[in-house]
């Protein structure tokens, strides 16, 4: 890390307010020792810290930062590359996952997961005003997958239970089984087909469902109620559970 001016300034208004290092951590909702590490340029706030600091000090963000801002602005990025490559590498199964039985395909899915990755690095900057990182991930790959679904040429949601041979529900490959689950899937509502795919293919809790799609906790719970009871009426009229 370069060295910064921006330790000996937190320093400076601190002491200036005649404020130990355990008040200052009180009013900015951090440890004490995350102050020391500051002050001796161990480490840097995030964004939000410096605007609370700002605030505490009564100082503009210009002064605090004092010449320091090209600095903090690449070491905010590489803070943020290592918090999603992090991230990517926990999830990098259930999103793989999810991937592969929206795309019917591992390799799309592998390609589309990767190409994820690539495109949210180049956000890095933006990345610092994202609480929920895990949730935007989530809804950037299914906006990927919808994109990459619609452009081909061949695919289609018309199918429905009517056309299913006694064969098609022994699936012996993936790709006839992920043909037979979008079969299904093409019975429901596409808010439900979604909930229930984050649910079972992502692994993902209804809380993080709801955040994923932007919906109440009970709608993310309803939806995939609901989703489920259709597809085993669906099935049971057809004598097929």
């Amino acid at each position: 890390m370069q060295k910064m001016n921006l330790g000996s300034q937190i320093k400076k208004y601190r002491s200036e307010l005649s404020m130990s290092q355990d008040e200052l951590a009180e009013k900015v909702f951090v440890s004490r020792q995350s102050i020391s590490n500051w002050e001796n340029d161990k480490s840097y706030p995030d964004i939000k810290s410096l605007l609370l600091l700002s605030e505490v000090f009564q100082v503009s963000l210009d002064q605090l930062i004092k010449g320091d801002l090209e600095i903090m602005k690449k070491e905010i990025e590489r803070e943020q590359l290592t918090r999603l490559a992090q991230l990517m590498q926990s999830e990098r199964d259930h999103l793989f996952q999810y991937a592969c039985y929206r795309l019917g395909s591992a390799s799309e899915a592998e390609d589309v997961v990767q190409d994820l990755y690539l495109r949210l690095s180049k956000q890095s900057a933006r990345l610092a005003e994202i609480e929920d990182l895990k949730g935007y991930v989530y809804r950037s790959l299914t906006n990927s997958c919808t994109s990459m679904l619609r452009s081909r040429r061949n695919f289609t949601s018309t199918d429905t239970l009517d056309t299913l041979s006694s064969e098609d529900l022994a699936p012996k490959d993936f790709e006839q089984e992920f043909r037979l689950i979008e079969r299904l899937m093409a019975l429901l509502p596409d808010e439900q087909s979604e909930v229930i795919r984050l649910r079972i293919y992502g692994g993902r809790q209804f809380s993080e469902i709801a955040a994923i799609c932007d919906i109440p906790l009970t709608t993310a719970k309803s939806r995939f109620r609901y989703g489920i009871d259709k597809l085993r009426e669906a099935l049971a009229e057809r004598g097929l559970i």
